[in-house]
């Protein structure tokens, strides 16, 4: 077990990019999962599901961990699909993006990174 509070951080305002931020970075923690330590609220990691965020492609919905085996391994891990039709596997203890693919279509990104 992980011992981490998972937060959805949703888009910025005003919603348009060049307005809010002059067009510059990845708006940090705006449309992210944050990982926090439930007793002190101390950050621990958080994954950004869309970098620069100006389509409300909020990153709220529902967070699930469960465990499943990754590479032969059972890992907690997180499971989660925002509204920018990406659906996410992370571990939950670090953060680590371990698998990702498109859910629905969508034409904001050419792919995921790993």
């Amino acid at each position: 077990m992980a011992d981490l509070v998972y937060l959805g951080v949703g888009n910025g305002s005003p919603w348009n990019y060049k307005y809010r931020s002059g067009g510059i970075g990845s708006n940090l923690f705006l449309g992210s999962i944050v990982a926090v330590k439930p007793e002190t609220g101390e950050y621990v990691w958080h994954f950004q599901e869309t970098p620069m965020d100006q389509w409300d492609y909020t990153s709220v919905q529902q967070i699930m961990t469960i465990d499943m085996p990754v590479n032969g391994e059972t890992r907690r891990v997180i499971v989660h699909a925002p509204k920018n039709g990406f659906l996410y596997i992370l571990d939950a203890k670090t953060g680590e993006f371990l698998a990702g693919r498109n859910y629905t279509y969508e034409n904001w990104a050419s792919g995921l990174i790993r």
